[in-house]
């Protein structure tokens, strides 16, 4: 806390300063203290980190000033929390979603209480413990992505299991693969007779007319060549870049890169 913070604020007893300062120090959560005109009156380093500042660039700020630069709902889930702490004296998990240059998209789970339990006579000012639970976050969707997957595959297996008609059943598995993965494109091809040429069998997101009408090659210049002799899953990260082969005239026609 600097010194023009403690002379400004002559209610927040240096006994408790210090006991704050060490605390500051310790947390490896965001630890802020606002007034009732959200002016920021304690901030730790892990807090003032997640701007990238120091705490003398934070210190004696606007909090809606950095919320702004955290996102559109930031001010509306901080004004919401500040109804909720007025109301019962605290608040748990509200959740702040930063969107950010360095780190990409981070989350945060805030708690926060009215301090009127140090002294403190003016009742809206405000502590709050901003813990980053982006990996929680990260896992919890990934669990949720997998479960999704899993039933699809279930889903798969009983039309595979109650349908009869195989072109219906790879006209299903290709649109559920496409929705499940959020990808533009799923295709089945077939081989044809001689093995020099692929039928689009089923597909999902390709243009009208083109399923069970149009074929690629298979030669040693060709995606589908080189997959086939490969015998393993074939990964493009980027067409423009690829070496092994070339693209499909049937991917190009769509703008497919990956």
């Amino acid at each position: 806390m600097t010194d023009k913070n403690k002379n400004n604020h002559p209610e927040i007893s240096q006994q408790t300063i210090g006991f704050f300062e060490n605390l500051l120090r310790a947390s490896t959560d965001g630890i802020l203290i606002t007034d009732a005109s959200h002016n920021i009156i304690i901030a730790n380093d892990t807090f003032c980190g997640f701007f990238d500042k120091k705490r003398n660039e934070i210190i004696e700020t606007d909090l809606f000033y950095w919320l702004e630069q955290i996102g559109s709902n930031a001010v509306k889930n901080w004004t919401e929390l500040e109804k909720c702490v007025c109301t019962n004296d605290f608040c748990k998990y509200v959740e702040f979603k930063f969107d950010t240059e360095k780190q990409g998209i981070r989350y945060f789970s805030v708690n926060s209480s009215v301090l009127e339990h140090i002294g403190v006579e003016e009742s809206g000012v405000i502590v709050s413990i901003w813990r980053d639970v982006t990996k929680q976050k990260k896992a919890e969707k990934e669990l949720e992505v997998r479960q999704n997957q899993q039933a699809v595959i279930s889903n798969i297996g009983m039309h595979a299991l109650s349908n009869t008609n195989m072109s219906e059943l790879m006209h299903q598995t290709t649109s559920l693969t496409a929705k499940t993965l959020d990808v533009d494109y799923c295709k089945v091809l077939e081989i044809l007779p001689g093995g020099k040429e692929l039928l689009l069998r089923a597909g999902a997101g390709w243009n009208n007319g083109l399923v069970e009408n149009i074929t690629v090659s298979v030669d040693n210049n060709s995606q589908a060549g080189y997959t086939l002799s490969s015998n393993r899953p074939v990964i493009v990260k980027d067409f423009h870049t690829e070496t092994r082969f070339n693209a499909p005239q049937l991917l190009k026609d769509h703008g497919v890169i990956s």
